[in-house]
């Protein structure tokens, strides 16, 4: 099984107010989640895009998550179906 990992995370987007000026505001977004090598020294990568995030398996999704959990990222583990289009490393499996 390969799985995704969706968390919100607080963006800055630009927002146009009826004059036309430009204002940035802070706003919750979607973004996946991904840990770069849960055996060492973790590194947390954040994307908006669901083919560029980290996939993992079963033997590492327990580790990852504890790591979520100590930097308290509020997080949500979803399975990745194959048949799946969004995630374009599916077909390297």
């Amino acid at each position: 099984m390969i799985y995704a990992i969706q968390t919100e995370k607080a963006c800055l987007v630009q927002k146009k107010d009826i004059y036309g000026n430009i204002k940035l505001i802070s706003k919750p977004i979607t973004m996946y989640v991904g840990v770069v090598s849960p055996y060492a020294d973790p590194i947390i990568m954040f994307t908006r895009l669901a083919s560029e995030t980290i996939l993992h398996t079963e033997d590492d999704i327990l580790m990852v998550t504890e790591i979520l959990h100590k930097k308290g990222i509020k997080h949500k583990v979803k399975q990745v179906q194959k048949e799946n289009n969004n995630f374009r490393t599916i077909s390297k499996f």
